[in-house]
């Protein structure tokens, strides 16, 4: 699901699975639904109940309210100019705090998601080695592995 896709939302998601069957299922990640203006810790629950999510994957964002005041939700500029953006993606922990992804992770475990957790960096503010390994540590605490 990304935002502008023909599948953004879960009832895009759930609808699409009504209609062909439970052989699609969603790539899942929190920043898309954070862009949208979607509850990431809601859609996990939705979709996950549901068993719609086959893949999970990290990646943080953030807004800019004055960016956002002035440009409003639908940002098409650049992702090299975050400074000129509505919103833009960040590492792990530096567009939401660790209670937001631990809340994530929790509604991804009582949903009984039990596939693998994917890493995305696409921080424009942080080299990609360094955003990787800050949100592998990051997550590395709040993995249930129970």
């Amino acid at each position: 699901m990304h935002e502008g896709f023909t599948v953004h939302a879960p009832s895009d998601v759930l609808r699409l699975r009504q209609a062909v069957g439970e052989a699609i299922g969603c790539s899942f990640d929190a920043s898309h639904m954070w862009t949208q203006g979607i509850d990431p810790v809601a859609a996990v629950k939705i979709l996950g109940f549901a068993g719609a999510i086959y893949h999970f994957s990290t990646k943080d964002m953030m807004f800019s309210k004055d960016n956002l005041n002035l440009y409003g939700l639908l940002d098409p500029k650049p992702h090299e100019q975050p400074q000129y953006r509505s919103w833009f993606y960040r590492t792990i922990g530096y567009g939401h705090d660790l209670k937001t992804w631990s809340d994530i992770i929790s509604a991804l475990q009582l949903a009984g998601y039990s596939g693998g957790i994917h890493i995305e960096q696409h921080d424009p503010l942080i080299p990609a080695l360094e955003g990787f390994t800050k949100a592998a540590r990051n997550l590395r605490e709040l993995i249930i592995r129970g």
